[in-house]
């Protein structure tokens, strides 16, 4: 909700005097960073599958900053396999795997998801992801 102040300025020498509006508007600052529904999200994929991207999971974040606009926040990986075995649609949060995955290699994926906020330029919040291979 934005704040709007009126204040009423008198000047005067003694003989005159002249008045005048002095209007204070406060706006709402970017000054939280979104937040995770979980601090930390679990996903599973089967090994060796092949119709590839598959989807694994979905994370979800808000912003609370009064009057943000929910819908400019900005989904990133980060960490080993981010980019390469596992992508994020930056806009709706759902990761996916992209690459065939061996659990006898590699059986746990661990990585950070990142929101920020004000389409990708402003604060940054953060989960933990855990992906296993079954």
């Amino acid at each position: 909700e934005e704040q709007r102040y009126e204040l009423r300025l008198v000047a005067s020498d003694g003989k005159w005097e002249n008045h005048t509006l002095i209007i204070i508007n406060v706006v709402n600052k970017n000054d939280e960073a979104p937040v995770f529904t979980q601090n930390e999200y679990h996903g599973s994929i089967l090994e060796e599958l092949t119709d590839l991207p598959v989807f694994v999971l979905k994370v979800s974040a808000t912003d609370p900053d009064q009057e943000a606009d929910q819908n400019a926040l900005s989904y990133s990986l980060h960490g080993q396999g981010a980019g390469s075995e596992f992508s994020i649609n930056e806009n709706t949060g759902e990761i996916s795997a992209n690459r065939r995955l061996d659990r006898e290699k590699r059986s746990t994926w661990r990585f950070l998801v990142l929101a920020t906020d004000e389409s990708g330029e402003g604060l940054t919040g953060f989960a933990d992801v855990v992906i296993e291979v079954r």
